[in-house]
């Protein structure tokens, strides 16, 4: 299951700047600086703080660069 799912017309061989915030239980995702999604973790399922970069259904991602930092 998914917490919340987004619409995101992407464009092949384009990079995006990406940021993902989680405070408390308030997830933000912005591409390019534009806020995309906003949702809350109503059940706490979340709350162990890890991260994971992944993708699904055989496609390709690359990762240029990543960095994870307290707020």
């Amino acid at each position: 299951s998914a917490l919340c799912l987004i619409p995101f017309e992407w464009e092949w061989g384009k990079v995006y700047d990406c940021c993902f915030k989680v405070q408390g239980n308030r997830l933000t995702f912005l591409a390019d600086g534009k806020e995309l999604l906003d949702c809350e973790d109503r059940e706490g399922f979340y709350g162990n703080g890890c991260v994971g970069l992944g993708n699904q259904r055989a496609s390709r991602t690359a990762f240029r660069e990543y960095s994870v930092k307290a707020l």
